[in-house]
């Protein structure tokens, strides 16, 4: 993988993570600070990050992604059907 690749991986992972938050706020409300949601998104774009950088294996960044949401959804309070719904048109939109 060269340097420009790389770079723009980083890059795109930002926006990707950013969707994903504006899309699970669509769905589910939070209840913890701006801080908090900070944190836990500063974690996912970093495990995003680092499993694409180390293995990029499309299967595996899929598999990623979608475990990623699914985690980003458990810091929310909903039920587990609503949780589900929720990465489920969040990986349906994006992914398409």
């Amino acid at each position: 993988m060269t340097d420009y690749q790389m770079i723009t991986a980083i890059l795109a992972n930002i926006i990707y993570v950013l969707v994903i938050y504006k899309l699970l706020h669509v769905f589910l409300t939070s209840q913890r600070s701006a801080r908090q949601e900070l944190c836990l998104y500063g974690a996912a774009y970093g495990v995003l990050t680092a499993v694409y950088l180390v293995w990029n294996i499309p299967l595996v960044t899929l598999a990623s992604n979608i475990i990623v949401m699914l985690a980003l959804s458990c810091a929310y309070p909903a039920s587990w059907r609503r949780r589900l719904l929720a990465v489920a048109f969040t990986a349906s939109m994006i992914f398409l």
